[in-house]
Formats: structure tokens, C-alpha cells, sequence
């Protein structure tokens, strides 16, 4: 490993004998594949906990970066409001514009170009899913924070087809089966939206028309609400139906109950079942006969008097009365039901709910209903279970559920959780043993049959929908956490899987990598539930395309020789260029690591690192030393330096050490009742004695918390420390080195401030901040009157952009929450330690000097761009 700054040089000119091979991101053919490299990772202490323990420490991550310090709350509404407010934003270029046109001479950077870069093969959270009756060719799908997608060719292939002024949060998606051209979706996922807890509760905006096929969409004016309270059936909408015998659209709307539509256009001021404002759940389907079934949960918002009424129903006409037909034996406490009718025989309903209080047959029952015979049975300790630590039916309190029937079958069951299981006689019997034939007629899809935390292959767990190919009753599309999959055989002894997310990009980022070498065109980055994705852009094959972290990824760091990545709760991992090895670098005497740990790596010198744990730091200055495949770290090289803290009670959340001049490290800390504590480390790699460089007295930063710190990369006296808390001062400037503060959020007062970097390009700095409503920049600050332009406004749009990060030439990887990552390419050149020389400049056998030292060109001219570092150069 190298050590000492790396210059890069770009030379435009004849070929260069005297360049040796710039370092470029290749796997040779001794790379491990995907499943030798989930086998290499192994499992961790962090992998044994269960998901509903792992969403909660999701959930108190982001509540604590994201709620309003004053109320312990996140505001109200607050994603449909940022949103309106951010379209009244100036873009990057109307900025641009004015400030040229305030001083003529001065000389500004060019803009970026931005693009999508991928990942070309990792999906995200669906839980919308549909196949047109008519062509199973064209299939439309809708990540949860990903927008709505369209498929012509059998899901090999995605187009988006939501505006990106839209909200992104699709729910539901029903075709007319009467008049097939025109489409509903619903919006507003009322529990487990991680984009709701990235970009604060993700409300819905009403539900969404098409009448060309999916290729466009609108919405439905009567089902606006542009208010800021949690007070409309159109807030959060988890399933929408529409029956063929009367053409009456149904939603179900979580805490309002079941409304109807009649014209495709207007829904009822009042549910036709359910209790407005009560209870949280409800689930409604149709049978072929255009009967049709309700589920209304017991668990509810507390309303003292107000009835809940919960329980099954039942209307023979459309909705307009109902009877109760719940069991005598249904659990008394309940929350969250599914439930489908046996499309080859409406008399009989299955029934699958998420009980409350009582973890008998795994927290759940199972139903089948005989609508003719007026019979009920409790099939639910048939629900297989094949043990410890995932072979169940994990709901994570209701968070993913499905039942499917298939449709020439009505005794073919397929039962969703983290797991898929199916039953060829609606789950009468169950599995009696753990056996292997057990296990392939049950167990076909989520969790690996292996029960050791790895998955089905080209498949994903945590379930939400099932769909069936309408002209083959055997083959099936599958939404989940994963994104979309497909069998064509679902009755196989052996299922097996495709996985059906090459062009479908609705990953839902945490952190965000690019190489530091312009020659280098792979990205990195953390997502949700897919590990750390390392792949190169869209067009790549999506078998280029790996997860090397598994679980949560969380930070990733390129450097010149090695990747960083990390999962959930501070497990970092060291990969080498090739895939081919791998080992496990945090100090394993730490502890109560957040849920998305920080730490970084110097930048100037891969063998070093620094690894928070609560209020203080562990150094590590000999990483290179490391050869260690034990998934609960390691001691070796390794200092607890309890010197380098912040007050007790605090905990560091952000880091980052500085290029030019090198070895300072700026780092914060949160407490729930007092000012972050920011705080300054020179000669960081010895030095134990830090700077307190804390922001201004400000009541308003109680309780903030610094989720970023940016240094410039030419001067490290210049640094951003970005505050993520809703209606906070949130981002903080230095040019002094933290001996003084500027707030400059300036326009950008709603939205949470995520991410920032800077650039030092030959027209002046420029400023770049991801938010919860996308990208912005800025070439002049001004304090809190700075004004910052919206950048990719037609690429990304006002995606949740959790993180990003630049490189030597300008560029910035943006990594989104539910939009997968994007490519900001700048069009300038930089003043980062960065050399151009232009072709009249350097013809072929002529001789340049660069730093005082001579290079020899002796072949013909041409207009290549090569880029070398200094360290590789020889003089002739």
C-alpha cells in the first residue's frame, strides 16, 4: 500500500510510453461469485437478531436524525409539504443565471450532467405488482419510495413511468378487467416505510389513473389533499380492487376504513365499512362473482367511545350492506389481516392476520372460509415452522404479509412473511418434521431452506404480493424487499427462481461510493435490506452486479487498493480489488454501534482508520497488517483513545479526514438534550488532544444531530457540517477551521439536510448538498440568504438522497432512497491537486515539465485523455 498523497495527472496528448497502468477497478477470473461471496461473509452477531429487532433499530436511527428537536417529533405532512416547496426552488441553472447576471465577470464553473448509474440488477421494497390480462408480456410494477415501472417484455426490462414530480411511494396497482387500457394505483405505505423514515412519515397523495396501458399517469383530483394533518382516506392506502361484475372500485385505507368508486373518478365522503379515524387496518377483495370480503383489525387509534367494529364481512351487492362472519375462534386481539377469495370458486376465502399479545402458532392465524357451507376452520398451527433462526413466518408485526390462491385451485395456497410457503390443500395438514422433502414441498422461496440466514437463490425475502401469469396458472411474479421475481413453475417439486430486476432500479440507498480515479466507473453504496451494492452502470450485465456486505450495507469507502464496506451496527469489512479476499477490520472491543455506523478511512493513506464507539474513538494506523476472516473483528492494530471524545452522553455520528493538507480529522457528536459537539483533531493519526470547534449557541440545535461533515479537498481549514433534524439550522461553514460559523442553509429551510461536498473547480468553489427532496448547489454563499439551485430536476428529481460523494474531476455518486444512484458529471476541470495539459501543448516527441520534472511523448498525436498519478511517473 501506498502512503502520502496520490496526485492525479491528466495529460491530453500523444500516447505516453513512460505511464505505468493506472489503477482501474477489475475482477480477474479468480473472482469469487455472489454465492461464495455471501459464503466468505459468513454470518455475524448482528445477523441473529431478528428483523423486527433490526427494523426497530432502523426506526430509532432515523427518528433520532430526523425528528424536530423541539416537539420529539417529525413533522406532520412534512413530505408532501417539502415537496411543494421544493418545486418553487430555483434549478442550479436560473442560479447560475442570476448570479452572472449580478456581476457579468465573474467566472463560474460549468454545471453537472447528470444520469442514472444503477445498480443494473438490485431491485427494492414492491409491494405493487400487475400483469395485463391481455399480454403477460407487459407487467407493471411500483417500488414503495421507487415510483411506478413498466415492463414489455416480461419484467427482463424497465421503463419508469412516473413523473418525478409525483410522489414515489406506490402501494397498490389494479388493472380494469372490463376495460383493461386503464390502470389505478394507490399511494402512502402506512407501516415500514424506510423512505418514511428518511424523508419523514412518506403520506400518500391520493390514488393515480391511467387510461393508455401505464404509459402515463394522473391523478385523480378528488382524491387530493393537500393539507399537513393525518386526516384523509387518501393518507395512506395499502390495496385497491376493482370488481368485474359491477366495475366499483375499492380502496382500503389504513385508519378510515373501505370507500368505493363508481366512476373511476370520485370516492364517498364516508367508508362503506370501517370507522373513520380508527382502526389502524383494513383489507377488502372480490370474488369473480362480484361478492365481496372485508377484514377491519382490533387494533386501533384509541378513540375512546367510537366503535371499531372489527372482525370479517361479507356484501352480496357491491358494498352497500354487509354482514359479520367472524369465527367464534379469530383471535380477540388482531391487527393487520390479509384475505383472498379462490378464483375458481368464490365460496371460499382464506383469511392470514398478524395477531396481537399472543405468539401461539407464531403470532399469527389462518383461515379457511366456506362461504356455502357456512363453515370456518382454524388451519393456522398447519402454518409451517421449521425452527430457529429464520424457517417461519416472520410478519415483523404485520410489515409483510400475502395470500395467494392460485386460479384454477382453490386448495393451492401460497402464504407470505419473510418466507414463502405453499400447500396443495389450503394448508389442511402442515409439515411433521425438518426433512429435506418436508422442505420442498413447504419452503419455497424467501429465506434459504438451509436455515442459516442466506437466501433463495434469485430470490428475497420479505414478501408482499403474488400475481399469476394469465395465461399460465403455473407461473407466478413475486414483489418483495427484493424487488420482482418470477417461476415459472410454481408447482415444481423444486421451485426455482428468476430474478426480474435488471433495469429495475428502486434501491433504496443509505450511503454512497465513487472510486477516487476518473478511469475507474464503478460505484459502491449501503442500501436497505440488499447489503452494499458494487456494480458499474446501467448498461453492465446485471451478473456484474454484487452485494458484498450482505444484511443493511450501511458506509463504503473506495481507496486504491481496497473497498471498505460496512453492515448494519458498525461490521466493516475490507474487500481487495479483485473479490478474491476479504477481511474483517473494526475493532471487536467496541461497542453499541448505531444501526448505520460511522467511520472512515484517511484518504491519503488506506492503513488508517477511525471507528467511534459511544463519545470517544478507536485509531487504527496499521490496517495493511490485518489478515482476519472473523465476522466479529479484530484487536490487531487497534487503540482505544478515549482522549479523542466529545462530552459524556454524547455519541459521534459523522467523521471525515482531510486531503489537502492531510491528516486532520473533524468529527460530532449527538445528545438528545444539548448542542452537537464538533470537535478538530490535527496530526490525527498520533495526536490525542482534539479542539473543541463547537457551532453557535443555539436553542434550536438541542437535540441535532450532524449526520454529515464535508472538508474541502484542497484546503481542510474550509468544512460543512450538514444537521439532518427538521426545523433546525442545518447547515454549518467554516473557513477557519471551526474557529467560526456561518449558517448557510438559506433557501433551503423545509427539507432535511442529508449530505454535502465541495468542489474546487478552476471557476470557484462549488457547493453541493443532497436532501430529502434531491440534489442542490450553489457557487456564492451568503449566508442565510445563500441561494441554492436544484440540480438533475429532470433526471432524479426530488428523490431522497441519503448521501453523496465526489471525486478528483468534479464527479459526484449520489445515492438515493428508492431511486437507486446517480452520476453527476461535471463539465469543468478542477483545482484539485489535478494537472491538463492541452494537445498543442504536448505533441508527440516533444517534452513537458510537470513539477519540475521532464516527460518524453515520442507517438503519434491524438486526443486521448490519459490519467496517471504522479507516484507512477518515471522520469525519462
Amino acid at each position: 500500500m501506498k502512503k502520502g498523497v496520490t496526485k492525479l495527472i491528466t495529460i491530453t496528448c500523444g500516447i505516453a510510453l513512460l505511464v505505468t497502468a493506472l489503477f482501474v477497478f477489475n475482477y480477474n477470473s479468480e473472482q469469487l461469485s455472489q454465492q461464495q461471496i455471501e459464503q466468505a461473509l459468513g454470518d455475524s452477531p448482528e445477523d441473529k437478531l431478528t428483523k423486527a429487532e433490526m427494523k426497530a433499530d432502523r426506526y430509532e436511527y432515523f427518528f433520532k436524525k430526523l425528528r424536530d428537536p423541539v416537539t420529539n417529533s417529525i413533522p406532520r405532512d412534512i413530505r408532501r409539504r417539502e415537496l411543494r416547496y421544493a418545486k418553487t426552488l430555483p434549478s442550479a441553472s436560473q442560479v447560475r443565471s442570476q448570479l452572472k447576471a449580478k456581476n457579468p465577470s465573474q467566472k463560474l464553473a460549468p454545471e453537472f450532467q447528470w444520469s442514472l448509474a444503477g445498480p443494473p440488477a438490485t431491485g427494492g421494497r414492491t409491494r405493487a405488482l400487475g400483469i395485463d390480462q391481455r399480454n403477460p408480456d407487459i407487467v407493471i410494477a411500483g417500488g414503495v419510495s421507487g415510483g411506478i415501472w413498466k415492463s414489455t417484455d416480461g419484467g427482463n426490462s424497465w421503463d419508469l413511468k412516473t413523473s418525478n414530480a409525483e410522489n414515489f411511494s406506490v402501494t397498490s396497482i389494479v388493472q380494469e378487467p372490463n376495460n383493461p387500457d386503464t390502470w389505478y394505483y394507490t399511494s402512502g405505505e402506512f407501516i415500514g416505510n424506510s423512505a418514511g423514515s428518511t424523508g419523514a412519515p412518506y403520506f400518500g397523495t391520493g390514488v393515480f389513473k391511467s387510461v393508455d396501458n401505464g404509459e402515463t399517469w394522473d391523478k385523480l383530483p378528488s382524491t387530493n389533499d393537500e393539507n399537513t394533518l393525518f386526516n384523509s382516506e387518501f393518507d395512506f392506502i395499502s390495496n385497491i380492487i376493482v370488481s368485474s361484475v359491477s366495475g366499483s372500485i375499492f380502496i382500503a385505507s389504513n385508519g378510515f376504513g373501505i370507500f368505493k368508486s363508481t366512476d373511476g373518478q370520485n370516492f364517498g365522503s364516508s367508508p362503506v365499512i370501517g370507522t373513520q379515524a380508527n382502526q389502524f387496518y383494513s383489507d377488502v377483495a372480490v370474488a369473480s362473482d362480484g361478492r365481496l370480503a372485508a377484514v377491519i383489525s382490533e387494533q386501533s387509534f384509541d378513540q375512546g367511545d367510537e366503535p371499531n367494529n372489527p372482525g370479517i364481512f361479507i356484501s352480496t351487492d357491491d358494498g352497500e350492506n354487509w354482514s359479520e362472519i367472524t369465527p367464534s375462534t379469530f383471535p380477540s386481539q388482531h391487527g393487520r389481516s390479509v384475505l383472498t377469495f379462490a378464483p375458481s370458486n368464490p365460496d371460499i376465502l382464506y383469511v392470514f392476520t398478524n395477531k396481537l399479545d399472543d405468539e401461539t402458532n407464531q403470532g399469527v392465524s389462518f383461515y379457511k372460509l366456506d362461504l356455502n357451507a357456512g363453515t370456518a376452520e382454524n388451519r393456522s398451527s398447519n402454518l409451517p415452522d421449521f425452527g430457529e433462526p429464520v424457517g417461519g413466518l416472520n410478519t415483523q408485526g404485520g410489515y409483510n404479509m400475502m395470500v395467494s390462491v392460485k386460479p384454477d385451485d382453490p386448495d393451492f395456497v401460497l402464504v407470505g412473511a419473510t418466507n414463502m410457503f405453499r400447500s396443495t390443500d389450503g394448508f389442511a395438514t402442515g409439515p411433521t418434521s425438518d426433512s429435506e422433502t418436508e422442505k420442498d414441498e413447504f419452503w419455497i422461496g424467501g429465506y434459504a431452506q438451509a436455515n442459516n440466514i442466506s437466501q433463495t437463490e434469485n430470490h428475497h425475502v420479505d414478501q408482499h404480493i403474488v400475481v399469476y401469469d394469465p395465461t399460465d396458472s403455473n407461473r407466478i411474479l413475486n414483489g418483495n424487499d427484493g424487488g420482482v421475481y418470477s417461476t415459472d413453475n410454481i408447482t415444481a417439486s423444486e421451485v426455482s427462481w428468476n430474478d426480474l430486476n435488471n433495469g429495475y432500479i428502486v434501491t433504496q440507498y443509505y450511503s454512497a461510493a465513487i472510486p477516487p480515479s476518473p478511469g475507474n466507473s464503478r460505484f459502491m453504496g449501503g442500501t436497505q435490506d440488499n447489503g452494499t451494492t458494487l456494480f458499474t452502470n446501467t448498461t453492465t450485465s446485471p451478473d456484474s452486479t454484487f452485494d458484498i456486505s450482505s444484511g443493511d450495507g450501511a458506509y463504503s469507502f473506495f481507496s486504491e487498493d481496497f473497498l471498505f464496506v460496512s453492515s448494519q451496527r458498525g461490521r466493516v469489512i475490507r474487500w481487495n480489488t479483485g473479490l478474491t479476499n476479504l477481511d474483517y477490520v473494526y475493532p471487536s472491543q467496541a461497542t453499541d454501534q448505531l444501526f448505520i455506523h460511522p467511520y472512515t478511512i484517511d484518504p491519503n493513506d488506506d492503513n488508517i482508520m477511525y471507528y467511534p464507539e459511544g463519545n470517544h474513538m478507536w485509531r487504527n494506523t496499521s490496517l495493511g497488517d490485518i489478515n482476519n476472516d472473523n465476522s466479529s473483528g479484530t484487536s490487531q492494530g487497534w487503540q482505544e483513545v478515549t482522549s479523542i471524545n466529545v462530552p459524556s452522553g454524547h455519541n459521534i455520528t459523522a467523521l471525515e479526514v482531510s486531503f489537502s493538507p492531510a491528516n486532520i480529522l473533524y468529527y460530532a457528536g449527538y445528545d438528545n438534550n444539548s448542542q452537537p459537539a464538533i470537535r478538530r483533531l490535527n496530526n490525527a493519526s498520533s495526536s490525542t488532544s482534539p479542539t473543541n470547534i463547537d457551532l453557535p449557541s443555539n436553542s434550536s440545535l438541542e437535540g441535532a444531530y450532524v449526520n454529515d461533515i464535508a472538508i474541502n479537498p484542497v484546503n481542510a481549514n474550509e468544512a460543512i457540517v450538514v444537521i439532518s433534524n427538521y426545523n433546525v439550522p442545518s447547515i454549518w461553514h467554516t473557513t477557519n477551521s471551526g474557529n467560526s460559523w456561518e449558517n448557510i442553509e438559506g433557501n433551503l429551510n423545509l427539507q432535511s439536510i442529508r449530505t454535502a461536498a465541495m468542489i474546487p473547480a478552476e471557476g470557484g468553489t462549488v457547493y453541493v448538498v443532497g436532501t430529502s427532496t434531491g440534489i442542490y448547489s450553489t457557487q456564492q454563499l451568503n449566508g442565510s440568504n445563500t441561494d441554492w439551485g436544484q440540480e438533475g430536476v429532470n433526471e432524479l428529481g426530488f428523490a431522497v438522497t441519503e448521501q453523496i460523494a465526489s471525486r478528483s474531476n468534479g464527479d459526484i455518486a449520489a445515492g438515493t432512497h428508492g431511486r437507486g444512484m446517480y452520476l453527476g458529471s461535471f463539465q469543468g476541470s478542477t483545482s484539485f491537486p489535478f494537472i491538463s495539459v492541452s494537445p498543442t501543448e504536448a505533441r508527440a516527441g516533444e517534452t513537458i515539465t510537470i513539477n519540475s520534472n521532464n516527460f518524453d511523448f515520442s507517438s503519434t498525436p491524438s486526443q486521448n485523455v490519459i490519467q496517471f498519478r504522479a507516484t507512477d511517473i518515471r522520469q525519462n
